[in-house]
Order: C-alpha cells, then sequence, then structure tokens
C-alpha cells in the first residue's frame, strides 16, 4: 500500500476551495466562547507592547487537570479541550498539556471533543499547519479513538462540502448546516465553528502527518464499505444517509490517501 499522502489534495483539491473557505465567515457561530487571552496585551506605562505578553497568555489560559478529563462528559470535555488547544498553540511543548491531553483522548467522548475544537476552531491557528512533533506522536500512540474519528470527520466534512459545490446552493446549504448541527450534539462533526471546507482541510492534514498504519486501515475500511455497503463503516453510513453524490466524492477523496 502506498503511504498515504496529502500533496494532490494540497495543490489541486485544496486550491480549488481557496475561495469558498476565504467566504465562509457565515460559517462563524459562538455558542461556544473563545479564550480571551489571544487578545490580552500586558498595559506598560510606557505604552509599548510588554515583552512578557507569552507569559501573560499562559497565564489567561487555564490548563484543565487531568482529574478534570478523566469523567467528563462529552459536552464538558469541549471547553477542556479548547483551553488544552489553546495552550499548545501558545506553548507547543508543554509537558503538561500534553499529559491532559493522553488522557482525554483515551476516552471517546474526550477525543470527539479534541476534534470539534482542533478541526473547527477559525481561531486555532495552530490547526492550519503540520502539528508539532509532540503532538503528531501522542495523536500516533492513541490509536484506540483517533483513526476512526479522523476517518468519519473526513467523510462528514467532504459530504458536507459537496452541498455546497454551487454558488446556487451556498447561501441555503450554509444555513442548513449551521441549524442542523447547533440541534445535534451526537455528531462528533456538528459543533463545528468552521465550515466543512476547512475542516476538511485540516483534517487531511493530520492524517498525513501521522500517516500511520492504524488510519490506513480506517480508511480502507471506509472505502470497502462505500463500494460493497459491507464492513464495519456500514452503520455509520447509514447513520449519515450519505446521497449518491456525497458517496462518490467521499470514495475519490479517500482514494487519494489509500492509493486506490
Amino acid at each position: 500500500m502506498e503511504r498515504i499522502g496529502f500533496v494532490w489534495l494540497n495543490q489541486s483539491f485544496l486550491l480549488r476551495s481557496y475561495k469558498r473557505c476565504r467566504s465562509s465567515v457565515a460559517f462563524r457561530f459562538n455558542f461556544i466562547s473563545r479564550p480571551k487571552s489571544l487578545h490580552v496585551f500586558v498595559p506598560c506605562k510606557s505604552s509599548k507592547r510588554c515583552t512578557h505578553t507569552s507569559t501573560c497568555l499562559r497565564a489567561q489560559i487555564r490548563l484543565p487537570q487531568v482529574s478534570e478529563v478523566q469523567h467528563a462528559s462529552f459536552d464538558e470535555c469541549i471547553p477542556l479541550a479548547r483551553n488544552i488547544c489553546f495552550r499548545l498553540q501558545e506553548e507547543p511543548q508543554d509537558d503538561e498539556a500534553y499529559e491532559v491531553l493522553r488522557e482525554m483522548l483515551s476516552r471517546e467522548e474526550g477525543a470527539r471533543a479534541f476534534f470539534v475544537e482542533y478541526l473547527s476552531d477559525f481561531e486555532l491557528r495552530l490547526a492550519d499547519k503540520k502539528p508539532p512533533f509532540k503532538l503528531e506522536k501522542l495523536l500516533k500512540d492513541c490509536d484506540e479513538h483517533v483513526p476512526n474519528l479522523l476517518a468519519r470527520n473526513l467523510a462528514m466534512s467532504v459530504a458536507r462540502e459537496v452541498d455546497l459545490g454551487t454558488d446556487e446552493q451556498k447561501d441555503t446549504e450554509k444555513d442548513k448546516f449551521i441549524d442542523s448541527h447547533r440541534n445535534s450534539s451526537s455528531s462528533n462533526f456538528g459543533e463545528t465553528f468552521g465550515g466543512p471546507t476547512m475542516v476538511k482541510e485540516r483534517t487531511a492534514l493530520l492524517i498525513d502527518s501521522i500517516a500511520s498504519s492504524e488510519i490506513a486501515r480506517e480508511l480502507v475500511a471506509l472505502w470497502f464499505s462505500i463500494r460493497s455497503r459491507k464492513g464495519k463503516y456500514v452503520p455509520f453510513l447509514e447513520r449519515q444517509n450519505f446521497r449518491k453524490d456525497q458517496l462518490e466524492t467521499i470514495q475519490k477523496t479517500v482514494e487519494m490517501f489509500i492509493g486506490a
């Protein structure tokens, strides 16, 4: 099997989506608050920007304790995941943050909440580039839930993007997308801040960066279920009720990664 690749998506698939991604401000809604720390500057008497801004940012982002994430529900994990993500954005080598994140990723509710935040928060710049080595390694090591969730997020974001494929559909589909997912807490993709193009691009970047055999197996299993209507992903596909055109696009996208 060929190594999972992001090259084609990066050069062609994603470039065609650039304008849609730039114009998707309509997807942004704030029913979950952002950390105020991203906009905090320390006032100085000299009116110059304080040289200790990064220290102040760290202090403003309260890192949850391991005990907080051990038994938290999905909804409770979302703000905890947000704080972890923004802490890693400011301090990519923070060992304490990785310790808490490891505990969060060990539970399905926590892993779902992490990807809701990481893949869909417009203000999280960390997710728009190759993840730090420590984060990449942690996601590769936490293979109980991560590979499955990445495969599902890729499928769902691609399917949602199909609905935004024409200019005539955009406004209507944006409203449907926001309204339907605001009311659904059962889907790990549902509580997004951003649009499907951004989620798709961030998911694809993670898949390519981690490039693990476990993720490859999940993508092959997803591809097989789409092709044969058999296998482990059939319940997921039926639950999402994807249309034929959506399934065809998902299949083609997955094939870019698995070399089918």
